[in-house]
């Protein structure tokens, strides 16, 4: 299960913890994720800050999200910033920072072996001003 959580701001603990000190726990349904996939958005907060899992397939890689305001008539793009390795999985942890509104965005993971994308089983995923994030998850 893909964990999005409800972060109040800057000052609180929980945030604090989860966020700046990365206590991001691969429960064993996340790991299952990766017999078919290399990139997986891990968490999403209302103030549009995101976390992304990519398996760590080659050295150089971009992690993109592509993004609309506007309901896909202008694309948009921004490069997601590498934060940590977790240790012993092979798993990076990447995050970014989407502007609040009625965002829609996917993600694109580019590498050495080809493209891989995360664009919520071709739904997009979603961020508006009352956070209906409209995950579809799936196994």
């Amino acid at each position: 299960m893909i964990e999005f959580k409800h972060c109040s701001g800057h000052g609180s603990e929980e945030y604090c913890d989860q966020v700046y000190n990365l206590n991001l726990h691969l429960v064993p349904s996340v790991q299952s994720w990766w017999k078919e996939k290399n990139v997986l958005l891990a968490k999403l907060c209302e103030d549009g800050q995101g976390w992304i899992f990519v398996k760590n397939i080659s050295y150089e890689k971009k992690i993109r999200i592509v993004y609309t305001l506007n309901n896909w008539k202008n694309r948009l793009e921004m490069y997601a910033e590498y934060l940590k390795t977790l240790v012993g999985t092979g798993i990076e942890v990447w995050h970014f920072i989407l502007p609040i509104g009625n965002t829609k965005f996917a993600i694109e993971y580019t590498h050495n072996e080809g493209i891989d994308w995360d664009n919520n089983y071709g739904s997009d995923y979603q961020l508006t001003d009352s956070f209906s994030h409209l995950i579809d998850e799936k196994p």
